[in-house]
C-alpha cells in the first residue's frame, strides 16, 4: 500500500529544495516502495540533491549513471560524480573510486590510487577495506619487484616506480 502523504510531504521539500528530501524521494521513486517506481523521476531528484552537491545525492547519481537506472550507462560521468562525492567523505563513493581504479571501469586500471581510495575508506570507518588493503599491498608490491627485476623501476614515473610511495607510505 502507498503512502501518499509522506510522498506528498516530501515532494514538497523536494520541489522546495531540499536536498535531503530529495534524495529520499528520488530512493522511494527507484525502489517503488510508497509510490509507483519510476526510474527516470527517481534518478531527477537525485540529480537535483547532486546539483547541491549533496554527497548522497552525488553518491546515487553516479550509481545510477554506472548501472543505467533512470538515465543512459556512462562510466566516465560516473567516475566524476563518484569522485565528487569522495573529496566530500562519503565512503560509498570512496569505495566505488577503488573499485573503478582497480578494475579499470574508469579505463585505466590504478592500482596505487585503489590502495589510497581504500586507505581512505578504512580511515573512515569501513573496516571491510582492510581486505582490500592487504591483496592491493602484495599486488603493488609484486609489480614494484617485477619492475626492478626487469631494470624498469622508474619507467613512466617520476621517481620510482608508482606503487613505490604507497608501499613506502604503510
Amino acid at each position: 500500500m502507498f503512502d501518499f502523504s509522506k510522498i506528498e510531504r516530501l515532494k514538497s521539500k523536494a520541489d522546495g529544495g531540499d536536498a535531503k528530501a530529495q534524495v529520499e524521494l528520488g530512493k522511494e521513486y527507484i525502489s517503488g516502495r510508497n509510490v509507483q517506481a519510476n526510474f527516470a523521476k527517481g534518478y531527477a531528484y537525485f540529480a537535483m540533491a547532486a546539483r547541491k552537491n549533496d554527497p548522497e545525492g552525488l553518491y546515487l547519481v553516479a550509481d545510477c549513471q554506472d548501472n543505467g537506472t533512470g538515465t543512459t550507462v556512462s562510466p566516465t560521468l560516473a567516475f566524476q560524480n563518484y569522485l565528487k562525492a569522495s573529496g566530500l567523505g562519503h565512503v560509498k563513493s570512496i569505495l566505488a573510486l577503488a573499485h573503478y581504479y582497480e578494475t579499470g571501469r574508469g579505463g585505466i586500471v590504478d592500482y596505487p590510487k585503489s590502495l589510497e581510495q581504500y586507505k581512505a575508506a578504512f580511515k573512515l570507518g569501513n573496516t571491510s577495506a582492510k581486505d582490500h588493503i592487504a591483496r592491493l599491498e602484495k599486488l603493488c608490491q609484486n609489480a614494484l619487484s617485477h619492475a626492478s627485476s626487469a631494470g624498469n623501476a622508474s619507467v613512466g614515473t617520476r621517481g620510482g616506480h608508482p606503487a613505490q610511495q604507497l608501499i613506502s607510505a604503510s
